[in-house]
């Protein structure tokens, strides 16, 4: 084979894909996907910007991918709320784990970016709700352990949640944690209860 032919394959090839990981390229390609409501592969692109380097300073990119990820959960948080007003409790609890498995994989690609609270705040009230939700499901079963890692996470994200603190007051969390040997749970609670200027013991 001509030596001349394989060297233009070869440098066309480089050519290609070192236009693939442009940003404008990848912008345009996520911005496809996201049109056409294929709101994951559009994530799975903005994370191979990110991961190059190529996208990481772009408040677009940032506001595209939170976006992005936002519609994309949306539509399962409402058809968890579905599946608890039809009575459908595994259903529900299954549809938060996997909105919660989400976000987690979120925080893991992009949370040491520090993007602004305010690009992301709308993602991180659908994650909270998510959180709640699912600790609701283990409140209501009598899995307290498992309620308050939930709940715990939600405040995480925000906070300033002063209805769950009330929530851990009231149904005292902190005896039940305490009985559970979790001292830091406890802790926790009581902790929270005082930021809030609420009583810890009802």
């Amino acid at each position: 084979m001509n030596k001349k032919f394989i060297f233009i394959v070869i440098f066309t090839i480089a050519i290609v894909l070192w236009i693939a990981q442009t940003p404008q390229v990848s912008f345009r390609i996520a911005h496809y996907y996201s049109q056409h409501g294929k709101h994951e592969q559009a994530i799975k692109v903005y994370k191979r910007a990110f991961q190059s380097g190529s996208t990481r300073d772009s408040k677009e990119a940032i506001t595209n991918l939170v976006q992005d990820y936002i519609q994309w959960v949306k539509p399962m948080l409402q058809e968890g709320n579905n599946a608890f007003r039809q009575g459908e409790f595994e259903k529900e609890k299954s549809i938060y784990a996997q909105i919660i498995n989400i976000y987690e994989d979120y925080q893991q690609t992009f949370g040491r970016y520090q993007f602004d609270e305010t690009l992301t705040k709308d993602w991180r009230q659908v994650a909270k709700e998510a959180y709640v939700r699912l600790a609701d499901i283990h409140h209501q079963k009598g899995e307290w352990e498992e309620a308050f890692k939930d709940y715990r996470e939600a405040l995480l994200i925000f906070p300033s949640s002063p209805e769950i603190i009330k929530v851990l007051i009231e149904f005292h969390y902190t005896d039940r944690l305490l009985e559970l040997g979790d001292l830091s749970g406890a802790q926790f609670v009581h902790e929270k209860a005082l930021e809030f200027h609420l009583s810890p013991n009802p």
